[in-house]
């Protein structure tokens, strides 16, 4: 066994261990590499995440309105400000209301 770093130290390893990343699994979800690490993680909704979680909604047969989840600006400064540049406008402003 090797161990890197400060073992001693406890340590919260995220998000990518909860169980609903071990339920979408069981479930039939069916990623590999990139886009398990996003459906697994936390991210920064960066244009590549986007495109990412497109790919999982349109294999699942859903688009973007079916995640029911309000807009909001990506955490990735340089995203947000691409899109306030480009003057991103929301398709159906009702479907941010739920």
């Amino acid at each position: 066994m090797i161990s890197v770093g400060q073992t001693d130290v406890p340590f919260s390893p995220g998000r990518q261990t909860s169980p609903a990343s071990g339920a979408m699994l069981r479930c039939g979800l069916e990623l590999d590499g990139e886009l398990l690490a996003l459906a697994a993680a936390s991210h920064s909704g960066e244009d590549f995440h986007v495109d990412g979680v497109r790919k999982i909604l349109s294999a699942a047969g859903l688009s973007e309105g079916d995640l029911r989840c309000p807009a909001g600006w990506p955490l990735d400064t340089g995203t947000a400000h691409g899109m306030i540049a480009a003057a991103a406008p929301v398709e159906d402003p009702d479907e941010l209301l739920g």
